[in-house]
């Protein structure tokens, strides 16, 4: 009985010793994307799919961002994007949707995973056109351009070209308030 006691509290130290480990790593890490296979890391999403994502929330503002990883002004401002979504998680959505071409897709997941995304993305495929027109009619295809969205699907703000984290916030703040006031008007532009 003394042995059986003795073995449980020892197990017991060492499940406890373990967890109180996995806490900290969990906390020390920027991703938790490790426990996303590729293949749940970076969805291939087609044109007539798009519409299935966005808004991907009924409650926050989601921020739709096409990037891609040879493109230099993308790669600039993905970190504030996911810095963005760290500070609010529960008013904002972000939906990355790489352009990448699919033999880039390995290159792209890369990416995300150091970057630290830890959700679903999002990878084009198919023709270009038919994208561009899906998401919106107002794109001329240049990367990055980013969407913001209120939850009933109104585009309150879209643009091409890069922004810093200050912009991003500013107008992701403006849609949050226009969810509670639909009296603010948003231009990008």
């Amino acid at each position: 009985m003394m042995k059986s006691l003795r073995i449980s509290s020892f197990i017991f130290a060492g499940l406890l010793y373990l967890s109180a480990c996995g806490q900290a790593n969990e906390m020390e890490s920027p991703t938790v994307s490790s426990f996303l296979s590729d293949d749940e890391l970076l969805l291939e999403i087609t044109p007539e799919s798009i519409t299935d994502i966005i808004p991907a929330s009924e409650s926050a503002v989601t921020l739709v961002n096409v990037w891609a990883t040879w493109c230099a002004p993308c790669i600039k401002e993905f970190p504030y994007l996911v810095q963005l979504q760290k500070a609010y998680p529960e008013d904002l959505v972000v939906v990355f949707i790489s352009a990448d071409f699919p033999e880039d897709k390995p290159r792209a997941i890369e990416f995300l995973r150091e970057q630290g995304v830890d959700q679903p993305s999002f990878l084009k495929t198919g023709k270009d056109l038919p994208f561009i027109a899906a998401i919106s009619d107002n794109w001329s295809g240049s990367i990055p351009f980013t969407q913001l969205y209120l939850p009933d699907g109104t585009i309150v703000a879209e643009w091409s070209g890069e922004a810093d984290l200050e912009r991003f916030e500013e107008l992701f703040l403006l849609a949050r308030d226009k969810m509670v006031s639909s009296e603010i008007e948003i231009h990008a532009n």
